[in-house]
């Protein structure tokens, strides 16, 4: 990356409020208009400047298109100072007085935004959350999937945690692999559907947390292995939840991605509150080396499904 370029492309107030915005979460063109009550045309010219520049990255999922920090931006020598930009909104005489009632009302539109989007994902999965799995079989071969995610566990797993565990057709695998098993999920419904699949043999061995993958209430370097099985494709912010898996793992712990590959079936947004059509691996790939995962493995396949899954390994 041109430093040059970057801080070129920075200096525009337009485009400092934009990367303010992005900060927080990947976001579609017609959120970024809706909040900075702006003209297409002109959102269009300083977000292509920000990519451009390789600050930005576009993502286009299914009709629409995504952009978000780049993950060449993220290990960018200036990516910690620029974020400070954030955290300084409010210091007398870092901005005019001016600029901060705007980012402040950027702010409050922002979050709106992002509270609507947490609330209607946690409303379906309370209300369809128990239908998922098998309004899933029609595009994804459940037993082919099962079995790979089986076939990449490591041996001897102490801990394992599984964020986004949903009404645990995964968990009632894992649990015959480890000595403890934490599911972690923000639908209280999809965990008590869970509990109720729980053998009582198992009551000791798993322990069901209701908390957001983004942050989760769990000590730093707790788990052997994090597994993320169908998980990623509903958050918007995958870098984060990222994070948190690299943040919860021992060093040399495992971490398995099962996941959709990418595709076009928009209808699966409304029917499974999917944030994201599937992923390209490679993608995927990027955003884990840049976190520091070391030994990346991929494998793909769909056995009798419809739609293709990809499958990674890596190590922390």
């Amino acid at each position: 990356m041109d430093t040059l370029e970057i801080l070129k492309a920075l200096s525009d107030e337009t485009r400092i409020r934009i990367l303010l915005l992005l900060f927080y979460e990947p976001l579609h063109v017609s959120e970024i208009l809706e909040i900075l009550d702006m003209g297409q045309s002109r959102i269009s010219r300083h977000l292509k400047i920000l990519q451009d520049a390789k600050i930005l990255s576009a993502a286009r999922d299914g009709a629409r298109i995504y952009y978000g920090i780049s993950p060449e931006f993220r290990i960018h020598p200036l990516y910690d100072s620029i974020i400070q930009l954030k955290e300084l909104q409010e210091k007398e005489h870092f901005w005019n007085e001016e600029f901060k009632n705007l980012f402040r009302a950027d702010q409050k539109r922002l979050f709106e935004l992002l509270e609507k989007r947490k609330n209607d994902t946690i409303s379906f999965f309370e209300k369809f959350g128990d239908l998922l799995e098998l309004n899933q079989n029609q595009y994804v071969d459940s037993e082919y999937y099962k079995k790979k995610i089986i076939e990449l566990l490591p041996n001897k797993v102490q801990v394992c945690i599984e964020p986004g565990c949903g009404t645990g057709w995964i968990s009632v695998e894992l649990i015959h692999y480890v000595n403890k098993l934490i599911c972690i999920d923000q639908s209280k419904s999809s965990l008590n559907k869970l509990q109720e699949r729980l053998n009582q043999d198992w009551k000791n061995k798993i322990e069901l947390i209701q908390a957001p993958m983004e942050e989760m209430p769990i000590k730093d370097e707790l788990a052997d292995l994090v597994v993320l099985s169908m998980a990623l494709h509903h958050t918007p912010n995958i870098n984060r939840v990222l994070k948190e898996a690299y943040r919860i793992l021992k060093f040399g712990g495992h971490l398995i991605i099962a996941e959709l590959e990418q595709h076009n079936i928009e209808e699966m947004r409304k029917r499974f509150a999917d944030f994201w059509l599937g992923f390209h691996v490679e993608e995927l790939k990027k955003e884990l080396s840049n976190i520091n995962f070391k030994g990346i493995e991929t494998y793909k396949g769909k056995g009798k499904g419809l739609l293709n899954c990809i499958f990674i390994k890596c190590t922390k």
